[in-house]
């Protein structure tokens, strides 16, 4: 499955969860893609 993951990476520890949450899918085979504007 392809699966787009958007965050704000400065506020709150919202940046780490969705690299973990990301990080996660991707272990189970799944495309993700990050939209944001600064690497979290």
């Amino acid at each position: 499955m392809k699966i787009g993951i958007v965050c704000y990476p400065t506020f709150g520890g919202s940046g780490v969860v969705a690299t973990e949450l990301g990080k996660a899918l991707a272990s189970e085979g799944h495309q993700v893609h990050f939209i944001t504007y600064s690497q979290p």
